[in-house]
């Protein structure tokens, strides 16, 4: 299973949401994290420009039992910002796993970004 293979969109039964189009690389980021077995769903927001600003990501976990089993990744990129909600499976029981991951997975698709763990299970 995977997520398309069309860039800059995702795309099959894992994408939830009325958005498919994501930021420039986070669309290699997610299908590489599809192929975990801990990833169930993406939900991509919408792209919102924004001035300036560096290349980074930030991981923070929903507190609310609503979204228990959900992180948010924040993508920005000099001129825009996309959030993008991934729920996986058994976050609580493998929060560092998923986050270390999620960590390698990105600093080898957008080299040189800064990822910033706001999860609070790790310092970072």
């Amino acid at each position: 299973m995977g997520l398309g293979n069309k860039k800059g969109h995702i795309s099959g039964n894992q994408v939830t949401g009325r958005h498919t189009t994501v930021i420039d690389g986070a669309d290699e980021i997610l299908k590489k994290m599809a192929r975990n077995p801990w990833f169930e769903s993406a939900r991509p927001g919408q792209i919102i420009v924004d001035r300036g600003g560096t290349q980074s990501i930030t991981i923070k976990r929903h507190i609310d039992a609503t979204h228990r089993n959900t992180l948010t990744l924040t993508f920005r990129k000099p001129g825009s910002v996309q959030k993008i909600d991934v729920v996986v499976q058994g976050l609580e029981e493998n929060i560092e796993v998923i986050v270390a991951d999620i960590e390698a997975i990105a600093a080898k698709a957008m080299r040189g970004a800064e990822i910033y763990d706001r999860t609070g299970e790790r310092g970072s």
